[in-house]
Order: C-alpha cells, then sequence, then structure tokens
C-alpha cells in the first residue's frame, strides 16, 4: 500500500477533523453541489425513441401500437428514475430520521419541563391573585367602615349642637346640614395591598380569550340572539363543534369578536374562556 495513503489516515496524533454545528451548513452545501451530478440519465437513442413518441399522433391500429409500445417503455424509464432517486433519498432520509430522533430525545423534555413550569406558575398566580381580590375587598370593607363611622362622629356632633341652639331657626338650619351629610356619599379612601407575585427578569405573561357555545342550551340562545338580531349573522358563520369536546361549539369570527372585545363580549349562550401563557426572552 502507498506510503502517502498510510500518511492521510487519521491517528492519535492526527485526528479527524470534527464534525461541528458550525460546520455542518458548510456540509451541507458540499453536499447539495454534489446532487446534480447523480441525475438520472438516459441515453441519446432511448431520449429521442421517447421524444418521437410523444409527438406520434394516434390515428389508427398502427399508431396506436407504435404509441403503445412507447408507452411501455416510458413507464420502465420513470420506474427506472424512480428507484434510481430513491436510491439517492434513501441515506438522507435516514439522516433526516437520526436528526428527528435527536429531536424528539432533546427538545421533548425541555418542552416538558417548560410546559409543567407554565401551569404551576400560572396556576400559583391564579390563586396568589384571587387572594390579593379577597385582601383587597376586605380592606376596602375596613375603610369603608371607618369612613362611615366617622361621617356618623361628624353627624352625631353637628346634630348635638343643633339640639342645644336655643334660636330656632339656626336650629333648623343646623339640623338640615346634619342630615344632608348624613345622606350624602362616603368619602372613602381607595386601599390597595402588595403583591406577594414576584417579578422574574426575562419572564412575561401572555393572555388570550376565546369564546365557546357550551351545550344545546347556548347554542340555542346563540341562535336565538342572532334571530332577533343581537348578534350579526356573521357568528353563525364556520360555528362547529370542537374536537374532542361534544357538543362545544366555536368559530373563529365568535373568537375574533371575544379578542377584539377583552373577554366582556356578553352575548347570550357564549362562555369566555380566558387562556394565560408565559413568554421567555
Amino acid at each position: 500500500m502507498p506510503t502517502d495513503t498510510l500518511q492521510q489516515r487519521p491517528t492519535p496524533e492526527t485526528p479527524a477533523k470534527a464534525i461541528t454545528l458550525a460546520t455542518w451548513p458548510t456540509i451541507a452545501t458540499k453536499l447539495a453541489a454534489v446532487v446534480p451530478s447523480l441525475r438520472f440519465k438516459m441515453n441519446p437513442a432511448d431520449q429521442k425513441f421517447m421524444r418521437d413518441g410523444v409527438a406520434l399522433q394516434v390515428t389508427d391500429a398502427d399508431t396506436c401500437a407504435t404509441a403503445g409500445t412507447v408507452l411501455v417503455a416510458v413507464k420502465r424509464f420513470r420506474r427506472a428514475a424512480e428507484v434510481h432517486y430513491e436510491t439517492i433519498k434513501r441515506p438522507f432520509n435516514g439522516l433526516l430520521g437520526a436528526i428527528r430522533d435527536c429531536e424528539r430525545a432533546d427538545v421533548g423534555p425541555l418542552t416538558q419541563a417548560e410546559t409543567t413550569l407554565d401551569g404551576r406558575i400560572i396556576g400559583w398566580r391564579r390563586e396568589e391573585q384571587a387572594r390579593e381580590r379577597e385582601r383587597l375587598a376586605e380592606e376596602q370593607r375596613e375603610a369603608d367602615l371607618r369612613a362611615k363611622a366617622r361621617r356618623d362622629a361628624e353627624v352625631a356632633a353637628m346634630q348635638r349642637v343643633a339640639d342645644a341652639t336655643a334660636e330656632p331657626l339656626l336650629r333648623a338650619t343646623l339640623g338640615a346640614e346634619a342630615q344632608a351629610l348624613a345622606e350624602a356619599p362616603l368619602a372613602v379612601e381607595t386601599v390597595a395591598v402588595e403583591t406577594d407575585i414576584p417579578v422574574v427578569p426575562g419572564l412575561s405573561f401572555t393572555k388570550r380569550y376565546k369564546g365557546e357555545l357550551r351545550g344545546d342550551a347556548a347554542l340555542l340562545a346563540f341562535v336565538k340572539a342572532i334571530g332577533q338580531k343581537k348578534i350579526p349573522l356573521q357568528g353563525s358563520l364556520g360555528l362547529k363543534e370542537i374536537k374532542g369536546h361534544t357538543k362545544v361549539y366555536e368559530s373563529p369570527y365568535l373568537n375574533d369578536q371575544v379578542r377584539s372585545h377583552q373577554g366582556e363580549l356578553g352575548w347570550p349562550g357564549v362562555t369566555v374562556v380566558e387562556d394565560e401563557g408565559t413568554t421567555g426572552r
């Protein structure tokens, strides 16, 4: 064996050049450049035979037989061409399959982790927001009670002054002022609660709305509203049952309307579904 051939083989001292993600596009480009040289080729005589046959007009038994002979040959050429390209594609199909297997193995756990964490975080945020609304409502009730107590004390003080006044006209005036103060709207303070929901750099939350008609009663109410012109006629367009959800209906138009109204649509029979998600950068 020639010495120069042996020297070209990789050794521990001269390792083979590793393929990396950075070099992969270059390899693919080189492979693509080779493909035209592997094209299926027919010899000139077969090409002429096919061209003459395609140009032939079938007008009688002889020309029909000739065209049939050409057709049989063309079918053979076509099958040979298909086998030729299947042979070329087979290694690449295997390569693509290997890439997809790796993709599933590597991306799958990441997608599952993303879905799991997404659901847990959104679920906790919803619960925490509900708790915050409860705390806010309770503090607002307490603030309203404090405001009412202050107002009642002011009314009582003013009434005591009116009752202690000897002059009738002034007593009546003070009494009327006390009554007006008692009937005036409460001047309540606006309260706020601190949130325990953390702000995570790079993580943001999305919220989308869609509309559903759940059950026959909801569908009937929706259709009646269309007939009564409470809902545009377009509302009936594209209405279909959601796959996997018996008697639950939706339509692109309905979803567009729910989204454009930020979930505040209020159409008869329509249930607004709020879909939350996360984005990261």
